[in-house]
């Protein structure tokens, strides 16, 4: 046996010019045949690997894809806390309860204990507030009734001479012009104060602290101004209108000159006019809250208030009504001074009905 037969284990010995392995994918004494190995194939080592892919929608095999957290049924981190079903809970810090949204009617009950809930939360606030837009509205009442030239006969009737009879007599008529300027000033306060409320009963809705940057902020000022303003035109307008038109001259006692009180012909445009706010004007409730929170133009939150309160009709017509009730016998029975308390009980109901119909956030109750 040769030295390279027993370097080899009997096995010859290769040439050393043979080719390399199977470089030429050829047959040969010392080599491999072709075969279908990655290795074989040229180019092997110097391109990237190359997996197969599939189509969107398209069955991807027993683990799926990866993607995002929020793709494969975790919450979107970006949607956390919206109180919608299946993502991390918020609590109220003023109700103490849960933030939800529900997709479709709402609760006027449930609204008017957030109403009472939310006022009693930021009393000092609250019936603060309340109070001295009251004494500031009485001041002025007072300065007109007391600049009025028949408030020294009105205190004794029966001493008062002709010519302060003649004036008391021809001010009791209706003045088409008084009652339409009287109404426009009813309008401009109103338009005033009511996004105040809205902002202050929305920014305790979204756990915001209750001072002027985060209210004016929640009212969406200066451009909620312009929304009251067209809610009070369609609200209050048609008031004076209605009154204005079943007006009936008053009757004067043969007596004493001095006009009597109308009875059921001087309820009778009160009452109308009631029933048209209970009836139609609750259309416009929400519009304010719509521009508020930034969902709809000034002109727009008309048509959009009217279209969302009429998908939820009975629950805004008996909300208004209940709250009209309790405003009215709370005011009466606590000689007024229960109108700091009802007032804003009001604006928080209405603020929570409010986004429990327009499918916004609220405080579960």
């Amino acid at each position: 046996m040769s030295d390279d037969q027993n370097r080899n284990n009997g096995m010859p010995s290769q040439p050393e010019d043979r080719p390399a392995h199977n470089q030429d994918n050829s047959d040969s004494t010392f080599g491999y045949g072709p075969t279908n190995h990655p290795e074989d194939h040229t180019g092997f080592g110097t391109q990237p690997p190359t997996y197969p892919t599939y189509p969107t929608g398209e069955d991807q095999g027993h683990y799926g894809s990866y993607g995002h957290g929020y793709d494969v049924g975790y919450s979107d981190p970006h949607a956390m806390n919206a109180g919608h079903s299946g993502q991390l809970d918020e609590l109220n810090r003023y109700t103490n309860t849960r933030m939800v949204t529900r997709s479709q009617g709402a609760d006027f009950m449930m609204a008017i204990n957030y109403g009472f809930k939310a006022t009693f939360a930021k009393p000092l606030f609250w019936l603060g507030t309340t109070a001295i837009i009251i004494i500031i509205t009485m001041i002025i009442g007072l300065i007109v009734f007391f600049s009025n030239p028949l408030f020294g006969a009105s205190l004794d009737p029966t001493n008062m001479d002709p010519e302060t009879l003649a004036l008391l007599q021809d001010q009791s008529k209706l003045d088409v012009g008084q009652a339409l300027g009287s109404s426009f000033a009813t309008i401009i306060m109103m338009s005033i104060v009511t996004p105040f409320f809205v902002g202050a009963s929305l920014a305790q809705i979204d756990n915001k602290d209750l001072n002027w940057k985060s209210i004016t902020e929640s009212a969406n000022m200066p451009v909620s101004f312009l929304a009251a303003f067209f809610v009070m035109l369609l609200t209050q307008l048609p008031t004076t209108f209605i009154q204005l038109a079943l007006y009936k001259e008053p009757e004067f006692d043969p007596d004493t000159g001095l006009p009597l009180m109308g009875g059921f012909s001087a309820f009778m445009p009160s009452f109308v006019s009631f029933l048209w706010a209970i009836f139609v004007a609750i259309l416009f409730t929400i519009a304010v809250h719509l521009v508020a929170d930034r969902r709809e133009t000034s002109v727009g939150s008309i048509g959009a208030s009217a279209q969302i309160v009429g998908r939820n009709y009975f629950q805004f017509f008996f909300g208004s009504l209940a709250v009209s009730i309790i405003l009215g016998f709370g005011t009466v029975l606590t000689c007024f001074i229960g109108s700091i308390v009802f007032l804003p009980m009001m604006f928080n109901y209405q603020a929570h009905l409010y986004r429990q119909a327009a499918q916004g956030r609220y405080p579960e109750m």
